[in-house]
């Protein structure tokens, strides 16, 4: 099997294409997951404090009355 240009440049726009939307999703993952840390240590410490369970984001679904 020999390689033509077209076939090499076919290729060679797959790959670069690839690597740039992993290039995207992996800072899309960073920034997603730096933001759910940020929003734990943010009720972590509004709990510490004596304040309700999820007012920080306006009451999560899944947050029912706290006893």
């Amino acid at each position: 099997m020999e390689l033509t240009g077209t076939d090499l440049t076919g290729l060679v726009l797959t790959v670069v294409l690839l690597a740039a939307g992993v290039y995207v999703l992996y800072f899309v993952v960073r920034y997603a997951v730096r933001d759910g840390i940020l929003d734990a240590r943010a009720k972590e410490a509004e709990q510490a404090q004596g304040g309700p369970a999820g007012a920080a984001d306006g009451g999560a679904e899944g947050d029912g009355p706290q006893p």
